[in-house]
């Protein structure tokens, strides 16, 4: 299958949902000393950002390990994840 767009996200444990030609993602950003919680919403077909949503939270300072990033890629309309 063709990638048709990729777009860079942070860390987490969520996977993509496609919903009504939208690609919503669940990440978090780490920069000492605050991290953010984020909802990323992208077009289906293009894969431009539409909107974030970004919510503070409070982790220890055990969540402030080196990050090794994750990239999601849609191909049709199957979503894929890779590192």
């Amino acid at each position: 299958m063709k990638i048709r767009w990729r777009h860079p996200v942070g860390g987490g444990f969520s996977s993509p949902v496609v919903a009504q030609g939208r690609v919503f993602v669940f990440d978090v950003e780490l920069t000492k000393p605050t991290s953010r919680e984020r909802l990323h919403c992208f077009d289906e077909k293009t894969g431009k950002v539409l909107w974030v949503f970004k919510c503070e939270e409070h982790y220890g300072e055990w969540t402030f390990v080196p990050e090794r990033g994750a990239k999601y890629f849609v191909r049709s309309r199957v979503m894929s994840w890779a590192r």
